[in-house]
């Protein structure tokens, strides 16, 4: 089971009945990240308009896992957070487990505050995207950072704040430098001019993705007076090779003489480098005058420029024609990579829209996991997706947004949605029209009879939970597995989060017994699983009588077919507390 959900396993054998298993989740304090900054690193000196790297290091100290997250840094006269600060940028954050850590990084330029003493603030989940057990502690301080009305002759080396975690050392970093430009000698204002640009990888670890940045320099000195001409995609780079991009770039009108091209590899300050003073690299002296004729390129380049980027295509929704409020929906997705390298993983987010337009703002209804697609590969995803309890009755279109958190940087961002050609039919339930719901009925009874027996305030039914805990019974019954993490790898309290369900706190247990058919009274099944299975665990009934849930979510389904596992009624309850 998940390394973060603290999952018990008891087995339970009732002579006469075949092998009952009851799987609970620990309390939900231990299930949530908390994200806090343990050290900030800033130069001690920089000056007006120039470029400053900053990092900090993230880390998880809550016992959930982090999905990622955004550090925004700020430049502060003091060490608060407020109006009068400057926002600087922000680095991205891969997921966290318990305990883990992660060095982030962003390169910015100063702001135009007046000359003096200033803090960088680093802010952990910036965008305030996660759930975590503490908001209130994310932000983390550097030392002073002196800024100055001039240009230093020495770009001061950073100085770690005290507490600062290191997590490589710097042999063990990247180390990007550009070790060849090839450029036209002679080029045309208002024209473009090809270029090949060689980037190596000094270092001694893996270089993920970066950016390189393009300036047209009147010298070789990279500053601020340097006119910005662009940027170009760079793949990942191993230690010791190096990498060429070939592209074009445009000649502003106005510029006329002998200038110099500047390339800065990782010019965004993505990477936490090695050395980051060696970035910059320049061509040899471009004449620009009207009238010229660019000289060809020595060295032939393509144009434009092959670009190694995935493109994930939603091909098409599949779904039913009708679905029941509160129960699940299954879906399948085909999406296909017309990019030129792989993808990485993603979320295919599922909309039900009264048109064939999908948004954001249509109706929400889940997720699905994406694997990394291959370029020129197609893969089908899909799974149950739990229908909210409360969604109107009606007729609606079934859509997908591949990729809608934008973590793939893709080649066109506009061929992400789909959506399904048939209209679904969106019904009411019955009350009390199946067994299932009367076992759920009655487990209910079971269950608040126990707490109020022990002192403990009665569960009310949230329909949100009701709809997570019926689509993971029947996702049980239909993939033929018995766990809390389904075959996608979704702990409960992900699938919670998906549903739109937010909690302070929030457990699960499983049950399945093969002791009833569907001609048993659902009273006694429910009391059955109540009494007989889950109050005789101690992790099961720790949850049924915890003050810390006020809600709960209860989902029942039967499989008749007694050759698979689980078998006869699949139980699942989820509680939580807003």
């Amino acid at each position: 089971m998940g390394r973060s959900s603290s999952i018990a396993f008891a087995v339970l054998l009732i002579l006469g009945c075949a092998i009952l298993c009851a799987h609970p989740v620990a309390a939900a304090e231990q299930s949530q990240p908390d994200l806090i900054i343990t050290g900030v690193t800033a130069p001690s000196s920089a000056v007006l308009g120039g470029k400053v790297f900053l990092s900090a290091t993230v880390k998880n100290a809550g016992s959930g896992d982090s999905s990622y997250s955004y550090t925004y840094f700020y430049i502060s006269k003091d060490m608060v957070i407020d109006s009068s600060d400057s926002y600087l940028g922000r680095a991205y954050s891969a997921s966290l487990a318990p305990a883990g850590s992660r060095a982030v990084s962003c390169s910015a330029l100063v702001p135009s505050v007046p000359a003096g003493s200033f803090y960088i603030l680093a802010k952990a989940d910036g965008s305030n995207r996660i759930s975590e057990g503490n908001e209130e502690n994310n932000i983390g301080i550097s030392d002073r950072l002196t800024i100055g009305p001039r240009l230093p002759t020495v770009t001061p080396t950073p100085v770690p704040s005290p507490g600062a975690t290191p997590v490589t050392t710097q042999a063990q970093k990247p180390d990007l430098v550009i070790s060849g430009m090839i450029t036209p000698p002679v080029a045309v204002p208002g024209g473009k001019a090809s270029l090949s640009t060689t980037v190596r990888n000094e270092g001694g670890a893996h270089a993920p993705y970066s950016y390189l940045y393009y300036y047209l320099s009147a010298d070789t000195v990279q500053d601020t007076g340097d006119t910005y001409l662009g940027r170009a995609y760079l793949s990942p780079i191993s230690p010791g090779t190096s990498r060429t991009v070939s592209n074009s770039l445009a000649i502003p009108s106005q510029i006329s003489g002998t200038v110099y091209l500047c390339a800065i590899a990782d010019g965004s300050g993505r990477i936490a480098e090695k050395n980051e003073g060696n970035n910059a690299g320049f061509s040899n002296p471009v004449t620009v005058q009207a009238g010229q004729i660019p000289g060809p390129t020595p060295s032939p380049a393509p144009s434009p420029a092959i670009i190694l980027k995935p493109d994930l295509f939603a091909l098409s929704v599949n779904g039913p024609d009708s679905g029941t409020a509160g129960n699940a929906l299954a879906v399948q997705i085909l999406v296909r990579n017309n990019g030129t390298t792989f993808s990485g993983s993603s979320l295919a987010a599922l909309y039900l829209s009264t048109d064939k337009v999908i948004t954001p703002g249509d109706s929400y209804i889940g997720s699905v996991s994406v694997p990394s697609v291959s370029a020129g590969s197609t893969v089908t995803v899909g799974g149950n997706i739990a229908l909210p309890a409360t969604i109107a009755a009606g007729t609606y279109y079934l859509g997908t947004i591949i990729d809608q958190a934008d973590v793939i940087r893709e080649i066109d961002e506009g061929n992400n949605v789909a959506f399904d050609n048939g209209p679904v039919t969106i019904t009411w339930p019955v009350p009390g029209g199946s067994v299932e719901a009367q076992v759920e009925a009655a487990i209910l009874k079971y269950t608040n009879q126990e707490r109020i027996a022990s002192g403990v305030s009665p569960l009310v039914q949230d329909p949100l939970l009701t709809s997570v805990a019926r689509a993971h019974s029947l996702d049980m019954k239909e993939r033929n597995f018995f766990s809390h993490a389904n075959p996608d790898g979704l702990s409960p309290f992900q699938r919670m989060a998906a549903a739109g369900y937010r909690y302070s706190a929030a457990a699960e247990n499983i049950a399945a017994t093969s002791a009833f058919t569907l001609s048993s009274s659902p009273d006694e099944a429910g009391r059955y699983f109540v009494q007989e299975m889950w109050m005789q665990s101690t992790g099961h009934r720790e949850n049924i009588l915890s003050s810390a849930y006020t809600r709960i979510g209860i989902g029942v389904v039967y499989e008749p077919d007694r050759s698979s596992s689980p078998y006869g009624f699949i139980a699942t309850q989820d509680f939580g507390r807003p």
